[in-house]
């Protein structure tokens, strides 16, 4: 993980907390009955008062953090995501293949993911994907020309499990050509 997608989700985490705990306060002081109100401190009455505050005041908070939490992935002004490699840094890098493109420009896209199953049947090697079709495994890119290529993009597993369906647990590298 990212370290602003770190960041995001430590603040999300501890606003929930907060929200948490300032819930718990109000909550308990609206449990006290009304002949046992008289009873309680001015501090308990004023907490009673207040507790409506603060449940609203931990709700802002939490939006807060969850929309900025939600732009926190997205790439700077003139990046592209990682995840993808396109028609010009391919040509930039003089690959005769899509193998030899990949492993020059994103090399950890060809990385195993480790174990993916506890049968260990799966190598954890992305599976390949030509313009959304199945193609072959990860040794099959050495078969497209790289001047083919319009685009190639990886999907971790659980993306490629919901683009593709299982049996990707080591994600799908698609590739997109240019006809």
């Amino acid at each position: 993980m990212d370290g602003p997608e770190r960041i995001a989700l430590r603040a999300v985490f501890i606003s929930v907390y907060v929200f948490g705990r300032l819930w718990r306060r109000g909550k308990c002081a609206r449990i006290v009955k009304g002949h046992e109100a008289r009873h309680l401190a001015a501090r308990e009455v004023t907490t009673m008062r207040h507790s409506g505050i603060r449940v609203a005041a931990a709700a802002l908070l939490t939006l807060l953090t969850l929309a900025v939490a939600s732009c926190a992935h997205l790439p700077a002004e003139g990046q592209h995501p990682t995840n993808i490699i396109t028609a010009e840094e391919i040509e930039r890098s003089q690959s005769v293949n899509a193998y030899e493109a990949i492993s020059k420009i994103q090399p950890n896209f060809l990385v195993a993911r480790g174990p993916t199953s506890i049968s260990g049947s799966d190598s954890g090697l992305p599976n390949v994907y030509v313009d959304d079709v199945p193609y072959g495994p990860i040794s099959t890119l050495q078969n497209i020309p790289a001047a083919d290529v319009a685009m190639i993009r990886m999907y971790r597993a659980w993306e490629a499990t919901y683009r593709f369906g299982t049996g990707n647990m080591g994600g799908v590298i698609d590739v997109f050509t240019k006809h």
